[in-house]
């Protein structure tokens, strides 16, 4: 009875999270999923079998399917004992989501890999935004450039001033220059 409990408080917990777990016994090569993690990829726990070449082949995008194998495959290689990795995956309905794995991994006496337990949990809405941002930053720059607008903005905390490059110029003042307030 406690043991059906404290799995429920962890179903619950992971659902309030977002994440989902993993736990792959590497020596027998049998995975085991939580619900939650189906249900991020959004598949049928009655029709998908869990396994490293079906997660490699039918979950995670081709665009990030070499980059996990590889990040996988490094990571034991070189003996780590955690993996912390952002990839795509595409799931049953077509759509993309970008997944954050955090996985741990145990070695035995030989430092032979055994076990891996991980988690993933769905950034898709944070990662979207990222990189939104980043283009939106180099337009902003690319903007200025051309107008041949500078800026300068202050750190009110370090009193630290920053000159754009552009505003150094028109002012005369090297770039490598630091300015103080």
């Amino acid at each position: 009875n406690k043991l059906l409990q404290k799995t429920e408080e962890l179903r619950i917990a992971q659902n309030v999270a977002g994440v989902g777990s993993f736990s792959y016994d590497i020596k027998n090569k049998s995975v085991t999923w939580s619900d939650n993690l189906y249900e991020l990829y959004e598949l049928d726990k009655n029709k998908f079998v869990p396994t490293k070449d079906n997660f490699f082949k039918k979950v995670v995008h081709s665009d990030s399917r070499e980059y996990a194998i590889k990040t996988v495959d490094n990571a034991v290689d070189n003996k780590l004992e955690e993996i912390d990795y952002i990839h795509k995956i595409q799931t049953i309905s077509n759509s993309e989501k970008w997944m954050h794995a955090i996985i741990k991994i145990v070695y035995n006496n030989k430092k032979e890999p055994i076990h891996m337990h991980g988690t993933s949990q769905d950034i898709t809405e944070l990662y979207l935004t990222k990189i939104s941002l980043e283009k939106s930053k180099l337009r902003l720059k690319k903007a200025h450039s051309i107008a041949n607008l500078g800026t300068w903005d202050e750190d009110h905390i370090t009193k630290k001033i920053y000159w754009s490059p552009i505003l150094k110029r028109m002012f005369g003042i090297d770039n490598k220059s630091i300015i103080k307030n």
